[in-house]
C-alpha cells in the first residue's frame, strides 16, 4: 500500500485556531482507506467479539472485518 504524502496533512498540523479537517482523500481514497486500516487495525489488538457471542464450547460465529471474513470459534 503506497504511502499517503504526509505533505497532504499540513492543514490538519497547523495551529488549532488555523487548523481546518482532513483533505478529501482522507474521506473517499480507497488507498488512503488501506494504509489507515492497517495503520490503525492491524498493528494492534482489536476486538472483534465478546464471550456471549459464542457461548458454547465448539460453538463458531462467522463475522467480517473491515472487509476481512473471519470465524470466531469457542
Amino acid at each position: 500500500v503506497p504511502k499517503i504524502p504526509l505533505t497532504n496533512l499540513d492543514s490538519v498540523l497547523t495551529p488549532i485556531h488555523q487548523a481546518k479537517g482532513l483533505p478529501n482523500d482522507h474521506y473517499i481514497s480507497d488507498t488512503v482507506f488501506e494504509e489507515e486500516k492497517i495503520a490503525v487495525l492491524f498493528n494492534n489488538w482489536s476486538a472483534i467479539g465478546f464471550g456471549k457471542d459464542i457461548p458454547k464450547e465448539g460453538d463458531a460465529k462467522p463475522i467480517n472485518f473491515v472487509d476481512m471474513p473471519l470465524l470466531m470459534v469457542r
